[in-house]
């Protein structure tokens, strides 16, 4: 996951506006499962690597899923697009 990864989070150049959306998302997928153990135990590590996510996660901020564009930066000259509905 994009929280405990530096390489990947450098992917997202703008993390700062992507990361609550992909919280968000994490959010809807946990309600599916609230007392899956390996979510449990996800959620637990994420807290102990990431500021970002024990910041965020805290908060429970409210993000809206919507469908756009998020942009990657990729080891080759060609950047990659993601259109994806969240």
């Amino acid at each position: 996951m994009m929280f405990a990864d530096g390489e990947l989070r450098g992917r997202l150049p703008e993390w700062q506006r992507d990361a609550p959306r992909l919280l968000t998302q994490f959010r809807c997928d946990l309600a599916a499962a609230p007392e899956d153990p390996a979510m449990l135990e996800l959620i637990d590590e994420l807290r102990k690597v990431s500021a970002d996510f024990r910041r965020w996660w805290e908060t429970r901020g409210r993000t809206s899923i919507v469908k756009e564009s998020r942009r990657y930066s990729t080891p080759s000259p060609f950047a990659w697009i993601s259109t994806t509905k969240r």
